[in-house]
C-alpha cells in the first residue's frame, strides 16, 4: 500500500513540476516589472514539487505515519464534511451579491471555523472564531478598500 501512495506522490510531483516549467516559460514574454510575482509563485510551486518528489523517493517514514493516521477517523476529515465545505462555498458565492462581501465572509468565517473546530457549545468555542473572523475581515477591508482602493461587491447591508 505504501508503494501505491509513493507512486501517487511521484506522479503528482512530476505534474506540478511540469506545469510549473510550462508556466515559467510562458512568463518569459512578460515585461520586467510585471514578471516578478508570477515567476516567484511559479518558482515556489516548482520547489514544492521537487520537495514532494524527493519525499516520495527518500522518506519512507512519512508514508508509515500516514498509514497509521488512517486508522484514526478523528484525524481524517470525512466525506460529509468535505461536501459540506464545497456546498457552503457555493452558497457563499451566491450570497455575496445579496448581502455583500464583508457580511457574507464574516458569517461564513465564524460558522465554518466553529464547525471545523468541532462545533462545541462552550462560550470559548464561539469566541475564537468570532475574533478570528472579525480580524480577517478587517484585514481584508484595510488591504482592499483602504490601501489598494479596489471596489468590493456591495450588498443590501454593506
Amino acid at each position: 500500500m505504501v508503494l501505491r501512495e509513493q507512486l501517487r506522490d511521484v506522479f503528482v510531483s512530476l505534474i506540478v513540476i511540469g506545469l510549473g516549467v510550462v508556466f515559467y516559460i510562458l512568463t518569459l514574454d512578460l515585461s520586467p516589472p510585471s514578471d516578478i510575482f508570477p515567476r516567484l509563485v511559479i518558482t515556489i510551486l516548482i520547489f514544492l514539487g521537487v520537495l514532494l518528489f524527493l519525499k516520495s523517493l527518500f522518506i519512507k517514514k512519512a508514508y508509515q505515519k500516514e498509514r497509521e493516521e488512517e486508522g484514526h477517523p478523528e484525524k481524517v476529515i470525512g466525506g460529509g464534511r468535505k461536501w459540506l465545505g464545497v456546498i457552503t462555498l457555493f452558497v457563499l458565492v451566491y450570497l455575496i451579491p445579496v448581502l455583500g462581501f464583508y457580511v457574507t465572509s464574516l458569517v461564513f468565517l465564524i460558522l465554518f471555523s466553529w464547525y471545523l473546530g468541532g462545533a462545541r457549545k462552550k462560550i470559548s468555542a464561539f469566541f475564537v472564531p468570532i475574533v478570528m473572523a472579525f480580524c480577517t475581515t478587517l484585514v481584508i477591508y484595510a488591504a482592499f478598500d483602504v490601501f489598494l482602493n479596489v471596489p468590493i461587491p456591495d450588498g443590501v447591508l454593506f
